[in-house]
């Protein structure tokens, strides 16, 4: 049920939802019983995308520590525990060590199930997010190629999750300096979104703030400020302003208002970036205001 909810004020209900369940569970059954962890980790996906990230992050660790206990360490459900904790924007993980998780998750999973199955394409597909992260581009280019060309033959053309892993693809292209190739793929990517998803839903969002950063490297500033503006507004709107995405988003604005010069509007944007971030994330703003920027490619599928 909470699942369903998508806006900011939806986001709020479905927290209240998740934490009167998980608390249900604790207390029939509870800290350890599997169903309560399933229920903690839900609760720690709302935070999250509430861009509440530090709770996310201390709620991520406490189930990965308790399945692990519980269900060892291979077992499915810690898995997916583990994947959401290194997949976790707010962690203090090094990114190097959220990498090595989900290396260890792949392993696993391509042995219960191959190499093909979503589960482990899924994990393949967030080793791609973090090695785009630290720019390593090129293993991330040759991950995303076989990761969208799995899930084709899997899923089909239209999937959801085949539409996630082609944006990461594009930002490995944009990476790799294939401007051309990117921002086809953004584009593809952008209108498949808005026929199915539309136009406010935070997927689209993304995509059209990703565009942007091809128009950026072209030197194509007016046109990169239309969109990332545009995104921006819609992001405050459905998401809030101190979202993470939201964020991301205005610090790209503030790279374009500094490329075309505009230094004051840039200066003031990084301002309140900086600002928000220390709201969010108090003493430890520096970490998370380096990695917003990039979180776009986290976007699990």
């Amino acid at each position: 049920m909470a699942g369903n909810y998508r806006r900011i004020e939806e986001w709020e209900a479905a927290e209240e939802f998740d934490h009167e369940v998980f608390t249900a569970y604790q207390n029939v059954l509870g800290s350890e019983h599997p169903d309560t962890i399933h229920c903690m980790n839900n609760l720690a996906a709302t935070y999250q995308n509430m861009g509440k990230l530090e709770e996310a992050h201390r709620l991520f660790l406490t189930t990965k520590d308790v399945s692990s206990r519980v269900l060892g360490t291979e077992h499915p459900n810690t898995l997916r525990c583990m994947q959401n904790l290194a997949g976790s924007p707010g962690s203090h993980f090094l990114w190097k060590e959220s990498e090595g998780i989900l290396k260890h998750i792949a392993n696993v999973r391509s042995e219960l199930f191959g190499l093909d199955h979503p589960e482990t394409l899924k994990t393949d597909h967030n080793i791609a997010s973090i090695l785009s992260v630290r720019g390593m581009w090129s293993k991330a280019l040759e991950i995303s190629l076989v990761v969208v060309d799995c899930r084709k033959q899997i899923l089909g053309e239209m999937h959801p999750d085949i539409l996630t892993s082609m944006y990461e693809l594009a930002l490995a292209y944009l990476g790799m300096g294939n401007l051309k190739a990117s921002e086809e793929l953004n584009k593809q990517v952008k209108d498949l979104r808005l026929q199915f998803l539309g136009r406010e839903h935070p997927d689209t969002l993304i995509s059209m703030y990703g565009l942007s950063f091809v128009y950026r490297a072209r030197g194509q500033y007016g046109e990169a400020y239309q969109i990332t503006r545009e995104a921006v507004r819609l992001m405050e709107s459905i998401l809030g302003p101190n979202h993470h995405t939201t964020l991301g988003a205005l610090q790209n604005l503030a790279q374009v208002y500094d490329a075309q010069g505009i230094v004051d509007d840039a200066a003031q944007t990084v301002a309140r970036v900086m600002e928000e971030c220390k709201n969010v994330f108090g003493s430890n703003y520096l970490r998370p205001l380096v990695s917003i920027g990039n979180l776009a490619t986290m976007y699990c599928a």
